[in-house]
């Protein structure tokens, strides 16, 4: 006998295409105003000087849909959660600003695990 959990995740499952197909129109026509939902996870008095930097530089590129951004100190260029979001999923190499949380980053003792300092993994 199916549970009504099981029938619901199946359901879920066979739905999920369709989901993402919606989620990703949905973020190309993301406005300015949907962009500020972030803002409140940020705690701006807990950064540093550099985070800050870093913080504004990204919240910019991210405002005006632009995929990465020029990181002050390395010069390397940094995927925005913007670019990450029209993926629609975790890549698994711990970027800086993955809005899905790591979740297909494998656990590899060789490489610290990136700590969330409110606005961004380092």
């Amino acid at each position: 006998m199916v549970s009504n959990d099981q029938s619901i995740s199946f359901f879920l499952l066979l739905n999920q295409p369709f989901q993402l197909a919606s989620f990703r129109s949905s973020i190309q026509s993301l406005s300015r105003s949907a962009w500020k939902a972030w803002e409140p996870v940020t705690m701006i008095p807990c950064l540093t000087k550099d985070r800050l930097s870093i913080h504004l530089l990204h919240r910019q590129a991210c405002l005006n849909s632009q995929n990465i951004y020029i990181d002050p100190e390395s010069r390397l260029q940094v995927l925005t959660r913007y670019a990450h979001l029209q993926r629609g999923k975790c890549c698994g190499n711990q970027c800086r600003h993955c809005p899905y949380g790591h979740m297909n980053a494998e656990i590899n003792f060789s490489r610290p695990q990136k700590i969330f300092n409110t606005s961004y993994y380092e």
